[in-house]
């Protein structure tokens, strides 16, 4: 299921406003191609909170 694109909006500005000391590229996994969701598969690090 796809994730409604104003909350993939919030999330990612909430991210860009945050004192997190790395790069994160937020992404629908469900919405991305399938070569990006083999390397996400291959190289890809969850975020587990």
């Amino acid at each position: 299921m796809a994730i409604d694109p104003t909350v993939l909006a919030h999330v990612r500005e909430a991210l860009e406003e945050s004192h997190i000391p790395l790069l994160v590229d937020l992404i629908d996994y469900e919405a991305v191609a399938e070569p990006l969701r083999r390397a996400i598969d291959a190289e890809g690090v969850a975020w587990i909170n």
